[in-house]
């Protein structure tokens, strides 16, 4: 059972950064950017370094980097997301100062794929700063796609874990949970509307979809691939998910060559009865490439 209306903390299997850790975590991330960028205010006492804390989650991790670190700081906010079939980034809260030629610490509450951040990047460069790193609270190190990243500050590595908490969410919620910690999975099966898939990978492929807040249905049609002389179907088709947002048919396949084999035969026949059906075949390893059209934490 989910927590009362008045205690989110039921929800929680595992506490595994406490309230005072981070605070010692950030004054520690404080200090190490403190010692980097005081001799830029030294040689300019007009000098200040310009915080772009990523909404939502980075903004309790922005506020109190801010507070401790011994420098003059201005502060800035942006946030992004993704729209369309191509899972295209796209600003869509853009910053109030001009940073060109400035010193840009971009403040992440978490770094997976890379791909979200990686574009922000881009963008920021286009404007010219003077110099541009990123500061992150969490990093899922096992998420990543995207390796060449200016990340010197890391809070925690968390490797592949789903974690909530001091900004982190699941659905918006736990965002103002004091400490960093993983949700119960029977919490996270209760979220996400219960189905009896065919088998374990779709269950899988179904939460992770729900991780990065892709919309999803399961098995919502069958394509007719033969008929029998009646009309009636003879052979047909049920593709295990559809993603409405991106007009795509997903089926998930195990490595097994039989079956990914017979499975394969059946989307080039499908793809030759409905030419402009987009559908594509993925397995286990194929699950984390669907990060390219993340939406918006």
């Amino acid at each position: 059972m989910s927590s009362t209306p008045t205690d989110l903390t039921g929800d929680i299997a595992e506490v595994l950064f406490t309230k005072e850790r981070i605070a010692q975590r950030v004054a520690e991330l404080a200090a190490t950017i403190t010692t980097d960028y005081l001799p830029r205010w030294q040689a300019d006492p007009g000098w200040s370094l310009s915080l772009v804390s990523v909404l939502r989650g980075s903004v309790f991790f922005g506020c109190d980097l801010a507070r401790a670190l011994r420098l003059p700081v201005t502060m800035d906010y942006m946030a992004v997301a993704s729209y369309g079939s191509s899972g295209r980034v796209q600003i869509v809260k853009d910053l109030q100062d001009d940073i060109q030629g400035r010193d840009v610490l971009v403040v992440e509450d978490i770094i997976d794929s890379g791909l979200t951040i990686g574009y922000l990047l881009s963008q920021l460069r286009a404007r010219q700063p003077r110099s541009i790193a990123v500061v992150t609270l969490i990093d899922r190190s096992g998420l990543r796609l995207m390796h060449d990243l200016p990340v010197p500050y890391t809070g925690f590595d968390v490797k592949d874990l789903f974690v909530v908490g001091y900004g982190l969410d699941f659905r918006e919620r736990y965002r103002n949970l004091p400490f960093i910690g993983l949700l119960r999975e029977d919490v996270m099966a209760e979220t996400t509307e219960r189905r009896r898939f065919a088998h374990p990978s779709e269950e899988d492929f179904a939460r992770l979809l729900d991780f990065y807040r892709i919309k999803w249905e399961y098995e919502p049609r069958t394509f007719v691939l033969r008929e029998n002389e009646d009309g009636t179907v003879k052979v047909g088709f049920s593709p295990d998910f559809y993603l409405p947002e991106f007009d795509l048919y997903i089926e998930v396949t195990t490595k097994k060559p039989h079956l990914m084999n017979r499975k394969l035969r059946q989307i080039e026949a499908l793809r030759q009865q409905h030419p402009g059906l987009r559908i594509e075949l993925m397995d286990r390893a194929d699950f984390a490439h669907l990060a390219k059209k993340l939406k918006p934490r």
